[in-house]
């Protein structure tokens, strides 16, 4: 959950209908919501949503997935980043770069400008990443 703008936003997987990583928010603090968007996309194995708020009151949502390999074999998990607009739309989900190794469990800070810092879990180096970089508006 976070709380931006005096709006409240949840996201959650939900293996129901089409599994995947959706959002919805709520203007009347939870008493109702918008209907569910899917958020994740046409990923894969996409789960373990977080959202982060930046001072700017900018909303991101990070989760673990797995893109599409041409050759139909999985991919390693990797985290992926959307920025969520204060329409609740979100904006299709950007890959970060984890080496080829696999990342999982997302979490992200936000900051003014668009910059974001993303942490996860590194199972076979049993080590946590971080990788920072900038969203565009």
């Amino acid at each position: 959950m976070a709380y931006a703008r005096g709006v409240l936003y949840i996201s959650w997987f939900s293996a129901a209908g089409t599994p995947g990583v959706r959002l919805a928010f709520s203007k009347d603090e939870g008493r109702t919501f918008s209907p569910a968007v899917m958020a994740s996309g046409e990923l894969d194995d996409n789960n373990h949503p977080f959202l982060s708020m930046g001072e700017d009151q900018r909303l991101s949502l990070v989760f673990q997935a797995r893109a599409h390999q041409e050759n139909g074999e999985w991919s390693n998990l990797q985290p992926f980043v959307a920025r969520v607009g204060e329409d609740g739309r979100v904006s299709q989900p950007a890959g970060v770069p984890t080496g080829g190794e696999s990342g999982s469990r997302p979490h992200a800070a936000t900051a003014s400008g668009g910059r974001i810092f993303v942490a996860w879990s590194n199972s076979g180096k049993r080590a946590v990443e971080l990788a920072r970089g900038r969203l565009l508006p």
